[in-house]
């Protein structure tokens, strides 16, 4: 018997509080998982989209999922050659803000390591340390959900743990 997949709209709860938590710098968020498909997404309010706009931010929200445990793997992998040890967030300074990429490398529910992804665009004005902070908490409570057995199982996403001061990047 097959059973029931993550209740999406559970996750896409938790990246619309994520952005509204941390608006007007949050302007979008989005979850991939291990297997680069998108899981979840949220964008900050705005003007009401019609349905076309709505379509075309989901299919680029999808290409962005694709790309993002790729990317962090890459660098994790360089990082390692460099004796730096692994890649916790990558930041990348874009003409109109920052993009956070925080990885998830723990183990899911079949043992095995499948690196998921919370990536966040913020304007200029964002603390990046704050949004850190918080996307490491968002990443406790929904990064198990994001393996492929886990939507599979039905894992849900797990109550918040703030990091220990020691533990913030």
């Amino acid at each position: 018997m097959t059973e029931p997949a993550v209740d999406q709209s559970v996750l896409d709860d938790f990246m619309r509080q994520f952005v509204q938590d941390h608006a007007p710098d949050v302007l979008h968020a989005i979850a991939a998982s291990g297997d680069s498909l998108l899981v979840a997404q949220a964008s900050r309010p705005g003007p009401v989209r019609d349905e076309a706009a709505h379509s075309a931010w989901i299919a680029n929200a999808e290409k962005i999922a694709s790309s993002a445990p790729g990317a962090l793997l890459m660098q994790d992998y360089s990082a390692d050659l460099m004796g730096l040890g692994p890649v916790s967030v990558l930041m990348a300074q874009a003409e109109h803000g920052l993009l956070l990429t925080m990885g998830n490398t723990s183990p899911g529910p079949d043992g095995q390591v499948h690196p998921s992804a919370l990536v966040v665009a913020t304007t200029w004005n964002a603390d990046v340390g704050d949004l850190i902070r918080a996307m490491h908490a968002l990443m406790e409570r929904v990064g198990p959900s994001l393996t492929p057995l886990a939507r599979g199982r039905g894992l849900q996403p797990q109550p918040a743990r703030m990091p220990s001061p020691s533990r913030v990047f």
